[in-house]
């Protein structure tokens, strides 16, 4: 019992590690985490946004494109980030597709958004997105079309036919979360009436596009359902890459992205700068310039330490978002956010600011610096506004424009849900194996059919004597079969096996030196058979044989010849003769008794 208590402890203590590692797994960021299911994306130059071990892998299209050779032959917009070749002269196109692989797990879904992607060969859709497709008529003569790897759904022969997924259920200017640590690209969608870029938190947008140059007589190039935004032969995509930056020196300064002027520019929406110094100093930072007219989806947000979940020093826009701003950090430490979405659908509208920061020794605690116009305000994590008589601090620098609620995000939302449904499947899964465990050691337990009770060793009473180990073979070690073949060969007076030898006194005679209590010896009892006791030859030699009576053995199997048979000898013996106090009945009295029926009861 207790070996088995051992074990289950130790299964016990198992599976508790193992559910604690999975929790903290689950508590790392789910931010690179891609939506489930089975589909892909074109290739980066920098590669797939995940390795094999993650569901990615790659495949290859080579298209032959028209061999009369024109103006529009197949070309790239300037410095493409896709990984696309255009072979010889004739500009066939050979292009990369990263497929991702569906595990079947659906834990993340693709966000609202305008956008497309491909669709895995032999896969449904992700939820909420509809197909649709294109073909590209590729050169009918000495057609040299090749494929090879994972492929997005579709035809590759002479022709080459793909489809895709389009998720068309929100605007392309709200941002979406998708993971941003390694490049990506997005196709655009036909929902749009221009191509436009789905925004992504966290990253610049790139828009590009692909010419290809297909078959020119009797054009049969194609398209339908919801797909790639198309213009002509040209197929426009949508690059993406990280636009979180980390600053680490004693000094140093950066500004806002320059806003677009054109469709190829890269835009931007929330993009952030960690800023860290010595452990022993606090960030001061000074906003030189900073221009965000309106407020909105449009803003500048500056907080207290590495990230957007610890607390918020400022939100600037509008109002409080025209004059230089003095900011300092309680920790070493301050995290920057803006975005300026807002802004991008109306370009003539300004977005930018200015910013300069510089490491202050904490046994300094210079907590802002002053400008010209302003005065220095010794309060922790204090701002400082440049304006004509006044000074606003961090709870007048938010304004009634900006609403602000210090909460976690989102994404923290989910992975505190993730972590405490966890946790719970965790806890019931160790009380139903422990139930389990208890259930098969009731199985596995013996029944107790006696109880143990301590007897003192005195109180126990020896055993007879135990038969001696140096007795001859012959009789101690003697079988029960050779005891009966022994004693029916040779002797047809032995006694029938199993019983105790008879021994009969012939009267008058006295007592027969067996029937003598101070002459008796312990029998001597075969070891294999402990009831049968072994005959004393001796003693059967020595004795009278004419003083007992010849006993004899039924054999039902032995037929006596016909010349040895003799007709049975009968002895008179008178009933009870030997019984002390037994009298005759006398016969003559009877029969005179029978007479009188009413002095004697019949007997029947």
């Amino acid at each position: 019992m207790q070996v088995t208590n051992v074990k289950a402890r130790k299964i016990c203590g198992i599976i508790f590690i193992f559910v604690c590692l999975f929790v903290m797994a689950l508590s790392v960021d789910q931010a690179d985490e891609w939506p489930s299911g089975g589909y892909g994306l074109p290739k980066p130059r920098s590669g797939c946004p995940g390795g094999k071990k993650d569901g990615w892998n790659e495949g290859w299209r080579f298209q032959d494109m028209e061999d009369i050779q024109k103006s529009d032959r197949s070309t790239a917009s300037s410095g493409i980030h896709m990984d696309v070749k255009f072979i010889s002269a004739k500009k066939d196109v050979k292009r990369t597709f990263c497929m991702k692989r569906n595990t079947g797990k659906q834990t993340k879904f693709w966000p609202d958004g305008s956008y497309c992607i491909y669709k895995g060969m032999r896969q449904l859709c992700p939820r909420n997105m509809i197909t649709g497709w294109v073909k590209w008529d590729d050169e009918d003569y000495k057609n040299k079309n090749k494929a090879g790897g994972s492929l997005p759904d579709g035809s590759y022969n002479k022709d080459t036919v793909i489809r895709f997924c389009c998720q068309n259920s929100g605007n392309w200017y709200d941002s979406i979360e998708l993971p941003v640590s390694q490049p990506f690209y997005l196709l655009t969608s036909n929902s749009v009436s221009k191509p436009k870029c789905q925004m992504v938190k966290w990253a610049f947008s790139y828009l590009e596009y692909v010419v290809f140059d297909t078959n020119h007589p009797d054009n049969k190039d194609e398209q339908g359902g919801q797909h790639v935004f198309l213009h002509g032969r040209k197929l426009y995509y949508c690059y993406y890459e990280d636009c979180r930056r980390k600053l680490t020196g004693p000094s140093g300064s950066f500004r806002s992205h320059p806003l677009p002027v054109n469709s190829t520019d890269p835009h931007s929406q929330y993009c952030s700068w960690s800023i860290t110094v010595a452990e022993t100093h606090v960030v001061s930072l000074k906003l030189k310039e900073l221009m965000i007219p309106f407020c909105g989806d449009a803003f500048l947000k500056i907080y207290d330490g590495l990230n957007d979940t610890v607390s918020l020093l400022g939100i600037f826009c509008g109002a409080n978002a025209t004059k230089e701003v003095n900011i300092s950090s309680t920790t070493n430490n301050l995290y920057v956010v803006s975005n300026s979405v807002s802004l991008q659908r109306n370009p003539r509208i300004r977005f930018s600011f200015v910013a300069e920061y510089s490491a202050e020794n904490k046994s300094h605690p210079l907590t802002s610096m002053h400008t010209t116009r302003s005065s220095v305000s010794k309060r922790p994590a204090a701002i400082t506004v440049a304006t004509s008589s006044t000074i606003l601090t961090s709870q007048n620098v938010l304004g009634s424009n900006c609403k602000v609620k210090e909460r976690p995000t989102e994404l923290n939302r989910r992975t505190a849900i993730i972590v405490a449904a966890t946790v719970g499947a965790g806890m019931l899964l160790i009380i139903a194996l422990i139930v389990l465990l208890v259930k098969l050691k009731r199985r596995k337990q013996p029944l107790n059919l006696s109880t143990l009770v301590d007897v003192p060793l005195g109180s126990v009473e020896t055993s007879p004597k135990m038969l001696p180990t140096d007795l001859e073979p012959n009789t101690v070690a003697r079988t029960y079969d050779d005891d009966v073949i022994t004693n029916t060969t040779n002797d047809e007076n032995a006694p029938v096996p199993g019983q105790e030898p008879i021994a009969v006194a012939p009267s008058g005679n006295g007592t027969s030196e067996y029937e003598t209590p101070h002459e008796y010896e312990e029998p001597i009892r075969s070891l294999q058979y402990p009831i049968y006791t072994a005959l004393d030859k001796t003693k059967r030699k020595n004795s009278d044989e004419d003083n007992y009576q010849k006993l004899l053995k039924p054999n039902s199997d032995y037929v006596t010849p016909a010349h040895e048979r003799q007709e049975p000898e009968y002895e008179d013996v008178k009933p009870g003769g030997n019984l002390p106090g037994y009298t005759e009945l006398d016969q003559m009295k009877r029969e005179t008794a029978e007479s009188q029926e009413s002095a004697y009861q019949k007997l029947i």
